[in-house]
C-alpha cells in the first residue's frame, strides 16, 4: 500500500482490526509464507513492477 501523506510504502501481512482510510492506497498484491516475511525484518527490500 502507499501511505499518501507521507508516501510510504507498506505491507499489510496481518490486516484484522485495521480500519479502513482513504489516505492508504492499495497498488498491489504478494504472496509470502509468514517465515518469508519475517526474513525481510530489518533487511534492505527491493520492488519492482511486474507487468
Amino acid at each position: 500500500m502507499y501511505f499518501a501523506p507521507w508516501g510510504n510504502l507498506g505491507f499489510y501481512y496481518n490486516a484484522s482490526g485495521i480500519s479502513f482510510s482513504n489516505q492508504t492506497i492499495h497498488i498491489g498484491k504478494y504472496r509470502a509464507s509468514a517465515a518469508e516475511l519475517e526474513r525481510l525484518t530489518r533487511q534492505p527490500v527491493r520492488i519492482e513492477r511486474i507487468r
